[in-house]
């Protein structure tokens, strides 16, 4: 009977201090194994972190705490459990969110804890410098300013297309002066004046455009009264439509001919 009686009254103590056992904690997102890919600003990645949480109050209960544990350092809330941009470079990372009950005296009790894994990729653009058209994106061809998704030290096949801009046909240049070069950022990459690309993404690439600095090709007639004429070292007849690109020069002049004794 004693023993019945010391039970009984462990029980009602117990349930003073406790009003339930249950207590969970989940991500809402990323959710575990999924590609975060976001421009947040030139060299990081913004990833929002959110998670739910219930369970049952201590009799004493003050408040929730929340600690977001990641590759970047840990990150706390209280009673509202989202974390808002959290800066973080690219690469494969396991995070974990932990939920605390805090009692009115400062008594601390983690109640639940997750985890998930995630993928944080930068992204990265291939684009015409005349701002329309099609580009080749690892090795398919799609409109300017398409992106993918890559991870520091991972390389992007980029490739430019001659085409019309609308007005003007558009050429890679490697011939002459004014050559094309493909840009980072607006800036010419060292070296980069093939018409194909195989970039290898750096640390402070997220956001970064590729831009293929295509020329434009001029379509210049000439034409000759009588006999022959040379355009850039070409023998041509009465007419010749020949194409230059912007910036590159030209030779042409006529051959000399007579007629009725007199030359021309």
């Amino acid at each position: 009977m004693k023993k019945l009686i010391m039970l009984l009254f462990s029980l009602l103590v117990y349930s003073n201090l406790v009003f339930a056992q249950s207590y969970s904690v989940w991500f809402v997102s990323p959710s575990s194994g999924s590609t975060v890919a976001n421009v947040y600003n030139s060299e990081k990645v913004a990833v929002n972190v959110s998670c739910n949480a219930t369970g049952a109050k201590h009799r004493y209960h003050s408040k929730w705490k929340f600690i977001l544990k990641t590759n970047v350092g840990n990150f706390t809330t209280h009673d509202s459990p989202w974390f808002s941009a959290v800066h973080t470079p690219s690469g494969n990372f396991t995070w974990t969110i932990e939920m605390w009950e805090v009692l009115i005296l400062g008594d601390e009790y983690k109640r639940a804890e997750a985890s998930v894994n995630i993928n944080v990729k930068f992204v990265i653009y291939a684009e015409n410098n005349f701002g329309s058209g099609n580009i080749s994106l690892e090795g398919v061809n799609v409109s300017s300013g398409s992106s993918t998704n890559k991870i520091v030290g991972d390389n992007v096949a980029v490739g430019a297309i001659e085409q019309s801009d609308g007005t003007y046909w558009r050429v890679w240049n490697t011939s002459g002066t004014n050559n094309s070069n493909w840009k980072k950022n607006n800036i010419d990459i060292y070296g980069a004046t093939s018409i194909g690309l195989s970039y290898t993404v750096g640390s402070n690439d997220n956001g970064v455009r590729l831009t293929a600095d295509m020329k434009k090709l001029y379509s210049l007639t000439f034409q000759n009264s009588y006999s022959s004429m040379y355009v850039n070292g070409s023998t041509y007849a009465l007419s010749a439509t020949v194409g230059v690109v912007e910036q590159n020069s030209i030779t042409a002049y006529g051959n000399t001919y007579v007629n009725n004794g007199i030359e021309y």
